[in-house]
């Protein structure tokens, strides 16, 4: 009803305030920053702690300071203002429930904060290119589970069964107990199979996804797995290569090389022809374990056309403004139901 009177009204106002109630006020934020993109007009949504009526009332001036960034020439897209902070709606988090001070911006600066009826703006707010553009449909098939000790395994046969995306809280920076881990394998390869998990493309070189049983794997830099003589090109697996002594060295007599990729050697066409295949077709595109350095493999990502990014990493990365959720940590413990 909210992105239909938006949608309706669009073009006869400069600005939209939404009035709403504070303990499901962050989810609304974040659902409209996907449902109405592209907007050039601010859409503020705010609320209080305390009724209008009361003399301690915070609504009067949560109401105020939503009027005076709506009506900015120089404010965009959907944010919370609350308690002088303009947030941004993919990231306001309600974490006080009798506090004024309700609201907090998770893992990203506040846009502005409002002191003494002026606007301080910390991030300036660029225009956007692209027309705006409202949509309707949500999926209700994603599911977030947080994790608490003693969860029983059982739970996740029902979650994959009914949902198709598992959003996990796990313990730390990404722990989960080897219970749930050993069924979270064993699910992920029935969704491979059930074509919801359609290829992983990867730097890595040890065969630790095909390992985790995934089928359809891209390595762009090979895999030490194989190795091939230079001289003839005869494959050899690996245990040729851990019994042999020194340099292993094929039948003919030519060296034996692993079957990967050296700095200032090309990629394989073929991989690298699928990885952008599967790529520029992907709805939800995951990139993990890679600082996004290292070139032509970093510029896989400038083939993705869909909305939906998410970055993993230990370290920030140049392309972590592009990204729709940043995470980061160990990509082996946040992942840790991959393996």
């Amino acid at each position: 009803m909210l992105v239909k009177a938006l949608e309706e009204h669009y073009d006869d106002y400069d600005g939209f305030v939404i009035c709403h109630g504070t303990d499901t006020m962050a989810y609304t934020a974040a659902a409209m920053s996907y449902l109405v993109q592209h907007t050039n007009k601010p859409i503020v949504i705010t609320g209080a702690q305390k009724p209008i009526d009361l003399d301690v009332t915070d609504a009067k001036t949560n109401l105020l300071d939503s009027l005076r960034f709506a009506s900015c020439e120089r404010a965009y897209g959907v944010n919370i203002v609350f308690d002088g902070k303009v947030i941004a709606g993919t990231r306001g988090k309600k974490e006080r429930t009798k506090s004024y001070n309700a609201f907090s911006s998770i893992n990203f600066p506040y846009h502005a904060v409002i002191r003494d009826r002026r606007l301080i703006r910390y991030i300036p707010e660029m225009p956007y290119k692209e027309r705006v553009h409202f949509y309707y449909n949500m999926k209700d098939s994603v599911c977030v589970l947080k994790l608490i000790p003693g969860l029983k395994p059982d739970i996740l046969y029902y979650l994959f069964e009914n949902y198709d995306s598992i959003v996990v809280e796990s313990f730390g920076v990404g722990g989960m107990p080897k219970s749930l881990t050993d069924v979270f394998r064993a699910e992920m390869k029935k969704w491979e199979q059930e074509g919801k998990l359609k290829a992983v493309v990867t730097q890595n070189i040890d065969g630790l996804h095909q390992a985790a049983g995934s089928k359809v794997v891209l390595e762009l830099h090979g895999s030490v797995l194989r190795n091939y003589c230079e001289r003839c090109g005869r494959f050899y697996g690996v245990e040729h290569i851990v019994t042999s002594e020194g340099v292993p060295v094929c039948e003919c007599g030519g060296s034996i090389k692993p079957d990967v990729v050296l700095y200032e050697e090309g990629l394989d066409q073929k991989t690298l022809t699928d990885a952008v295949r599967y790529i520029s077709e992907a709805d939800v595109l995951i990139v993990g374990g890679t600082s996004l350095a290292v070139y032509p493999a970093a510029g896989l990502l400038d083939y993705y056309r869909g909305n939906k990014l998410v970055l993993v990493n230990k370290t920030p990365t140049p392309r972590d403004s592009a990204a729709n959720l940043v995470v980061q940590g160990s990509i082996g413990e946040i992942f840790s139901q991959l393996d």
